[in-house]
């Protein structure tokens, strides 16, 4: 029995199928997912310790956010109790993100849900950060993903060196939007689902680790 299930926010349906961006009667509703039990950490490792996400056995490690007490900060701001958040690479505080970025959680989270729910790959529109993190958990897990990006974000991006076979697309002319719309129209021809961005409830999910 599944510990979580989708619900649309306009029509109150259960969604039977949990990898999913739009309800079927609601074009433009917002999905969301409603958990059997209160937040936790369950006792798994880095972000997959949390109860709230949509997935259910994860196989692919994934480092989580880091909160450490402030020192320095703390002084100069003259506060006792200021503890800091921090999503990026600093393996001497135990924060591991390859890329950088809390992207890495989304994409994470993302793909494992789409891996349980049998779909074979994705279709992933992005203006950068998003990108690097699905590059390199595509790559690091194996799974497929076509990645979208506008031509004119190509100065400002990167990607880790063992992720740079996975395919991306960049849209000559246009913005993040354009690459959206391109996004969706490859999905229409390999079979492979748009990602669905911000209504994609296991991107909405992993992204609240932050």
């Amino acid at each position: 029995m599944s510990h979580f299930s989708i619900r649309c926010r306009n029509c109150g349906k259960v969604l039977e199928h949990s990898y999913c961006a739009f309800c079927e009667h609601c074009a433009d509703s917002l999905l969301v997912t409603d958990y059997s039990a209160r937040f936790s950490e369950q006792g798994g490792e880095g972000v997959w310790r949390f109860n709230w996400l949509p997935v259910h056995s994860p196989i692919v490690a994934q480092p989580g956010p880091v909160v450490y007490r402030s020192v320095g900060l703390a002084v100069h701001l003259g506060l006792e109790n200021l503890y800091i958040a921090f999503n990026g690479y600093w393996p001497e505080k135990g924060a591991g993100l390859q890329t950088c970025t809390f992207k890495e959680f989304e994409a994470a989270v993302v793909l494992q849900n789409a891996r349980e729910n049998r779909i074979e790959g994705l279709i992933v529109a992005s203006a950068g950060n998003t990108a690097r993190a699905f590059a390199h958990l595509s790559a690091l897990s194996g799974y497929p993903a076509v990645i979208i990006v506008p031509r004119m974000c190509l100065p400002e991006m990167w990607y880790l060196k063992h992720s740079t076979g996975v395919p991306t697309i960049a849209v000559a002319d246009g913005d993040y939007s354009d690459s959206i719309d391109v996004a969706r129209r490859i999905a229409r021809v390999t079979g492979f689902p748009f990602e669905g961005g911000v209504k994609n409830i296991a991107k909405r999910d992993g992204l609240g680790l932050v």
